[in-house]
């Protein structure tokens, strides 16, 4: 078996699904096990709160793990609101390991939104124990959602990590 990328109408993507997985079900087939809408949650820091939202990873299209024989392909091409597989000509083009391994892991790992904080930019710490306390952001740790900061504190600069969900961007 492998993936293929199956273009929808965009905006209709979990329409489309649906009716794939009712197709499959009414036909009985154990040939199409997976029909999936690639998201991946995206947390935005707006005034010092986490906002979470799920955005698309590719707008219009479903991956589909199928084994393409006749019977699945027609299953899947003659669904409404389906426009067709990505393809050279006539032929679907399953998709590669590395494109499904990392359209699958991108939907396991939250995705951090940069505030547009970078180096240099001066911030106001929100909340915990240097709450009130000017620091300059000397680096954006976007995996983690963290900033490393630089402050005085008596009288010494310090470095400090902090969640970006706790800074105000002055």
């Amino acid at each position: 078996m492998e993936w293929y990328l199956v273009t929808c109408s965009p905006g209709r993507e979990e329409e489309c699904k649906s009716r794939i997985e009712q197709r499959i079900r009414f036909s009985g087939t154990d040939d199409i096990p997976q029909v999936v809408i690639p998201t991946q949650e995206e947390i935005t820091v707006k005034g010092g709160q986490r906002i979470s939202s799920v955005k698309k990873i590719f707008p219009g299209y479903l991956m589909i793990e199928m084994e393409m024989i006749p019977t699945n392909f027609r299953i899947v091409r003659d669904t409404p609101g389906v426009r067709g597989f990505t393809s050279t000509g006539k032929t679907p083009i399953p998709m590669s390991k590395e494109d499904v391994n990392n359209a699958l892991s991108r939907m396991d790992t939250p995705r951090v939104v940069t505030p547009g904080l970078k180096k240099g930019d001066s911030v106001r710490i929100e909340s915990g124990p240097f709450r009130g306390t000017i620091a300059t952001v000397d680096e954006y740790l976007e995996s983690r959602g963290r900033v490393k900061l630089g402050m005085i504190m008596l009288g010494q600069e310090s470095k400090v990590e902090i969640d970006i969900a706790e800074l105000q961007k002055l």
